[in-house]
């Protein structure tokens, strides 16, 4: 019973939480840093097999001053330091939506493009086209695209996913969604696209 009450207060104080759980094989601690408005700024995993705690995982966030979140960090222990593995970095329109994930690996020596997801939505929010791309050394090279529709009452009712063939979309599948007369049953139904 306290112990809730004791993460909460460490972490409105932006003091680190710690929390600790079974791993294969041993144990793993995970340990989080908030902000003072409460947004989780890094999560740092360390792991024992009964011999002392070893660093795992490190991830940290940033964030702009609406609370969204900008950057998304993610470290690997390597012998005795932290070694970058991937960034995502997210962009917002006007009204506070996202419109884009760019997502760098670490090379050793410099961050390099990887994966870029770019998303068009509705006056709502609600994402309608997400376009993702690679990046092949030189340039974006487009891979996969998908399209969401949604009824009067802003629920999901038809996905069409595309992939890219070298010049043109090609329909790849479509999923159909439907709704009970409470909003909560779904139905589900694929069909290949092609």
């Amino acid at each position: 019973l306290l112990r809730p009450l004791i993460r909460s207060l460490r972490r409105k104080l932006g003091y680190p939480v710690a929390d600790t759980g079974w791993a294969l094989g041993g144990m793993s601690s995970f340990t989080y840093v908030f902000d003072a408005i409460g947004n989780k700024t890094s999560t740092t995993q360390q792991i024992s097999f009964g011999n002392g705690w070893t660093n795992s995982a490190l991830d940290s966030s940033t964030y702009d001053a609406e609370g969204r979140p900008t950057t998304f960090l993610e470290l690997s222990w390597v012998g005795s330091a932290w070694v970058a593995s991937y960034q995502d970095t997210f962009s917002y329109d006007a009204n506070g939506y996202k419109t884009s994930t760019l997502e760098r690996t670490w090379s050793g020596t410099a961050w390099v493009n990887s994966k870029y997801d770019s998303y068009t939505n509705d006056p709502s929010g609600k994402p309608t086209v997400d376009v993702y791309q690679t990046w092949n050394g030189s340039t974006w090279v487009n891979s996969r695209r998908t399209t969401y529709t949604y009824n009067a009452n802003e629920q999901q009712t038809h996905i069409v996913l595309e992939t890219w063939d070298n010049s043109a979309w090609g329909n790849y599948g479509q999923e159909f969604i439907t709704y009970g007369t409470n909003g909560d049953d779904q139905t589900y139904w694929s069909r290949p696209g092609r």
